[in-house]
């Protein structure tokens, strides 16, 4: 064979690998043709409660690697009731029919009589008798999933570690008539809620003082997991059950996150090639900057911290 023959050939196969490539690349990003947004809070600097440690951190990390894969992110931390409420808002007006939508929150949560309540950072002291202030004052998270399918999202997923001690506790006093943590949710179809703890038990923020890790041990554990590809969010799901469980026995704890699955079929949030492809091409769009949220959460309380949507340091 002749120089110019084998070259033609080289270059030919070249080509073909080339066209395959790019093929098997747009294959994948067609395959994720659902919008996948988020919505992600984060509050530790509680004016009236014990304040928490490690949500900021936690919001900062699950923000990061949502927009990793191929999520529109929008990120608030130490937020208000007002600003809460906002964020939800701007959060279902943003949804566009068929969405994949994902509210993430880290921080502290309250049940009353079944119902599951989101503390935010101006959350007022509660004593007995006063479940009608937090019921007024905190943000209902059962009713959460029916406002984002209502926006049109086909599929919504709740991610809650918000399962720690009693904040309205008082040493030697009788506390609020509630439980500390969230109650059972029973979510309709197309939902999924993933607890950072099972009913009636609290989530740890560290394994003991030592323990250096920004995040909490729910939230670095399903970090963990979701950095896998193509794994489903149930699979996601029961690899967290297993290693936040073991972890937290290490030190004589009780916690194993749980989940309730309402999906039909199969639902991936890490799609590899497809969220990598559609990264790649968000990236150019100002879609999710580094140093800052994808919106600028407006500040709508009186207190300069309630109602301010920092960004991503």
């Amino acid at each position: 064979m002749t120089a110019a023959p084998a070259t033609f050939l080289r270059n030919l196969v070249s080509t073909l690998v080339l066209v395959l490539a790019c093929l098997a690349l747009a294959n994948a990003a067609s395959a994720q043709e659902q919008r996948r947004i988020a919505l992600v809070i984060g509050n530790d600097d509680y004016e009236n409660v014990p304040k928490l440690q490690k949500a900021n951190n936690d919001a900062e990390a699950v923000s990061r690697r949502l927009a990793d894969i191929g999520f529109q992110v929008t990120t608030a931390r130490d937020i208000g009731r007002r600003a809460m409420s906002r964020a939800v808002l701007e959060f279902e007006k943003s949804i566009q029919p068929g969405d994949l939508a994902l509210f993430y929150y880290a921080g502290h949560g309250f049940a009353i009589s079944g119902q599951n309540f989101l503390l935010p950072v101006d959350i007022p002291q509660a004593g007995p008798g006063e479940e009608g202030l937090v019921r007024d004052e905190a943000f209902l998270a059962d009713d959460l999933s029916d406002r984002l399918q209502k926006a049109g999202a086909s599929t919504v997923v709740l991610i809650l570690d918000a399962c720690r001690d009693n904040p309205f506790a008082v040493a030697g006093k009788r506390s609020l008539d509630g439980q500390a943590g969230l109650a059972r949710m029973a979510p309709s179809e197309g939902v999924f809620v993933l607890f950072s703890a099972g009913i009636g038990q609290s989530a740890l923020d560290r394994l003991n003082d030592a323990d250096a890790n920004p995040n909490s041990v729910f939230t670095r554990q399903f970090l963990i997991e979701l950095e896998k590809p193509n794994a489903s969010i149930v699979d996601i799901a029961k690899a967290t059950q297993v290693s936040v469980r073991d972890m937290a026995a290490g030190i004589g704890h009780v916690q194993t996150p749980a989940y309730y699955d309402q999906i039909i079929g199969t639902v991936t949030l890490n799609p590899g090639e497809a969220g990598a492809a559609e990264s790649l091409l968000r990236g150019s769009q100002g879609n999710f900057q580094e140093g800052a949220t994808v919106a600028m959460l407006p500040r709508l309380d009186p207190k300069p911290k309630a109602g301010k949507a920092k960004p991503i340091a």
